[in-house]
């Protein structure tokens, strides 16, 4: 039996929850980050919405063959690739950085923002992990961002181009080496 990894996939255009649904009802393990927003509707009302928080995005936790067994059956849904040795290979996320990015974008109530690579400067940054609270374990990477006060930590999966960034207090902040 093959390693189970969180494959980074994509999803037709606004299909991402339909995708989810469908994987789960196949019994396969796969997350959507989502957003809560307010839209505004054309008669001025303003409504509570759900969306996709990265466009076109769904992470799946299953082994290669499973995704290609799926695959058969939903053809659209595609491997996200990033180019090594002059091929391209599917995106794989480590299993402690998932860990860490599900925990940041599921907990409720925080000052959560997604922010592009040309937001964040990765390099200043020091990773460190959160100790206590909601966030306890994520580890991530304490940045200052561009036009805002707040330090912010950012969880960055190797190969996605968009990242959660979460305001944390200080006090609940960890070096780590």
């Amino acid at each position: 039996m093959q390693e189970l990894s969180w494959f980074v996939m994509s999803a037709t255009f606004r299909g991402e929850i339909k995708m989810k649904q469908a994987l789960e009802e196949l019994g396969v393990t796969c997350y959507v980050p989502l957003l809560h927003k307010l839209k505004k509707t054309r008669s001025g009302i303003y409504n509570r919405v759900v969306e996709p928080a990265i466009a076109n995005m769904i992470f799946v936790y299953a082994s290669r063959n499973e995704i290609q067994q799926v695959k058969t059956q939903f053809p659209r849904l595609q491997y996200h690739t990033c180019r090594e040795n002059g091929r391209n290979v599917p995106i794989v996320v480590p299993p402690k950085q998932m860990e860490s990015f599900i925990k940041a974008t599921t907990v409720e109530d925080l000052n959560l923002s997604y922010l592009s690579v040309d937001e964040i400067d990765l390099k200043k940054g020091t990773r460190v992990a959160v100790v206590g609270g909601p966030l306890d374990g994520v580890e991530g990477i304490f940045v200052k961002v561009k036009g805002c006060r707040a330090k912010k930590i950012v969880i960055q999966l190797q190969g996605i181009s968009i990242a959660p960034a979460i305001e944390v207090a200080p006090d609940f902040i960890k070096v780590l080496d």
